[in-house]
């Protein structure tokens, strides 16, 4: 095997500068060559990261949200109430031009944004709880445009190999995917930490390459890596053994390990996403069409009316008409669908109850809210409105497979390749590698894995009991001494049962 050094601690840059640079890093669909070999799609992977202007992200102000017969049976209501405390995390936060900065720090509500929100419960990690919430959490953000900053700091973009003198090199093109939420500069700093990266060649089983980040030392800094809320999924890269001194890399969400709220760079990087100064040509969402605001002293001052109720009526066929008693006078021939936007600004979230059985809501909606597109320099406002007849993100559980660990996958997300790719609505000369800027589009399903517990068993047994080294449970536990929640909440677990399992006492 070959393992090519780059170390390459970057506290230098932040010594050097009175500017503190962090990071994030931007989400969307596979570029060409973002291929296996070079450490991209990967078990686990939906896409691949991009650059500052590639950046993809949801127009529409409200996303909504719900839970199927598979989430209801196996986590309860319980499950659901952890399920919204991570949508509630999103919720809270303020439009983005209302999150400041003073050059080195951003401010919620003259609150500085902490750096890092991970957390431990000692008696869930004694278990093996998996927290519930903080994983939602971790693909919530991953699925508003956001991908894992610490796995992308360095990147491989190329590599190929040519023969001198009867030896064979291997040359490596690596590039930084990151970016500082106040500067916006490329970094390798996440969260206040450098990293540096050393390039594994090959990586087994896969056999690819990898521009692998190295943490700073922790008696050095006295602080843990791998803190953004993203990095709570993980990255592929954990499967490197010890080698040459390097200590197998691990980050993400471990048991007993929870998120209290978002890192500095997750709100930074949301902020650069959603705010209004970043403008780009995009379509409205399908099914959005011309229409008006909710009357707020009128009759139904509520912006939610019912589907196909007395608000609205269709015709047969591809257009969709409205009553202007109702709607107002702004027809569909009217309406911006393509157009210069700026970003929506603030995110909300609203629960709808959905009929997995019949594969649509219980009762649909029709959304009405205000778009914003900017014409000859003048910022145009037009009401428009959104069937919605499936939630936008939807939780629910099954079998997700196994990895060749082998363990149960713990999550599934809806992939990006059903994001819609502007690049070439945007003016400029367009390349065939140029990733974005565009637009998410849903539905996105959200799947936990109903294979837990499971329990590892090894052969030799290096020491264990019949080879026994672990149990992983779904569980929902925080700081407090209140005892953790453990699931299938139909399984009637308790901490001591779970402790009998782990020195494998359970019946005796």
């Amino acid at each position: 095997m070959k393992y090519l050094s780059r170390i390459i601690i970057a506290l230098g840059f932040v010594v050097a500068s009175a500017i503190v640079a962090n990071a994030f890093s931007l989400l969307g669909p596979f570029k060409s060559w973002q291929v296996g070999g070079l450490g991209y799609q990967l078990a686990g992977d939906i896409g691949g990261p991009m650059t500052l202007g590639e950046g993809y992200r949801w127009n529409t102000p409200v996303i909504t949200y719900g839970f199927d017969s598979s989430f209801i049976n196996y986590f309860g209501q319980r499950g659901i109430v952890e399920v919204e405390k991570a949508i509630q995390i999103l919720q809270d936060l303020p439009p983005a031009t209302q999150i400041t900065d003073d050059g080195q720090n951003l401010y919620i509500n003259g609150q500085p944004v902490p750096f890092d929100t991970k957390f431990s419960n000692p008696e869930a990690f004694q278990v093996g709880l998996l927290d519930l919430k903080s994983h939602a959490l971790t693909a919530l953000v991953e699925e508003l445009g956001l991908a894992q900053p610490e796995r992308w700091i360095y990147t491989l973009r190329d590599r190929n190999t040519r023969t001198a003198g009867g030896v064979t090199f291997t040359n490596y093109l690596t590039v930084l995917a990151n970016y500082d939420p106040i500067t916006f500069r490329p970094t390798p700093v996440v969260n206040l930490l450098p990293y540096g990266y050393q390039i594994f060649d090959p990586i087994l089983p896969g056999n690819y390459a990898s521009a692998v980040e190295v943490p700073p030392d922790f008696a050095t800094y006295g602080v843990l890596a791998y803190t953004s809320v993203r990095a709570g999924a993980g990255n592929p890269d954990v499967e490197i053994p010890q080698t040459n001194g390097l200590n197998r890399i691990t980050y993400g969400l471990l048991p007993g390990e929870f998120y209290a709220g978002l890192t500095f760079d997750d709100v930074g990087g949301l902020r650069f996403l959603y705010r209004t100064n970043t403008i780009q040509v995009e379509n409205l969402l399908p099914n959005t069409f011309g229409g008006s605001p909710a009357n707020p002293t009128g009759t139904n001052p509520s912006p939610w009316f019912p589907f196909l109720g007395t608000s609205n009526f269709f015709f047969i066929g591809t257009n969709f008409f409205f009553n202007t008693n109702v709607f107002g006078t702004n027809a569909t021939n009217n309406l911006i669908v393509q157009g210069l936007r700026p970003g929506v600004n603030k995110l909300n979230f609203r629960r709808v109850n959905y009929d997995s059985l019949l594969g649509q809501l219980f009762v649909p909606f029709t959304n009405r809210f205000l778009d914003t597109v900017i014409s000859n320099s003048r910022p145009i406002i037009q009401p428009v409105q959104r069937r919605i007849t499936r939630p936008d993100i939807l939780f629910s559980v099954g079998d997700l497979g196994t990895s060749p660990a082998p363990a149960p996958f713990l999550m599934r997300r809806t992939g990006t390749t059903g994001w819609q790719n502007n690049d070439a609505i945007n003016g400029g000369v367009v390349l065939p590698d140029t990733g974005g800027p565009g637009v998410i589009q849903p539905p996105v399903d959200i799947i936990f894995t109903d294979q837990l517990p499971f329990f590892i068993d090894t052969t030799p047994s290096f020491g264990f009991i019949g080879g026994f080294i672990g149990n992983i449970f779904w569980g929902s536990f925080d700081g407090s001494t209140n005892e953790p929640v453990i699931y299938p909440f139909y399984g009637g677990f308790t901490i001591q049962d779970l402790r009998a399992i782990a020195v494998g006492t359970v019946g005796n």
